[in-house]
């Protein structure tokens, strides 16, 4: 997690895509606007160094699977 200075800036980005999605997915246009508009980009993204397309390792996921290892043994 990083702090995000400019929040001003970051509700905007985050409450305008979520209506972008929204509205499209309300006109029928549904999961395809979400492969096109927010998968594939965020894939895209991987080559400048975006990770979350690999949320698992961004939520701590990999913390947990090494206690559950270590209390089955």
């Amino acid at each position: 997690y990083k702090y995000q200075f400019i929040t001003l800036a970051g509700i905007h980005v985050n409450w305008y895509n979520t209506f972008k999605f929204a509205h499209a997915y309300a006109r029928g246009e549904g999961m395809k606007h979400y492969v096109e508009m927010v998968q594939e980009p965020e894939f895209a993204a991987r080559e400048m160094g975006y990770t979350f397309v690999s949320h698992q390792q961004e939520v701590g996921t990999g913390y947990f699977d090494e206690v559950t290892t270590v209390i089955q043994g």
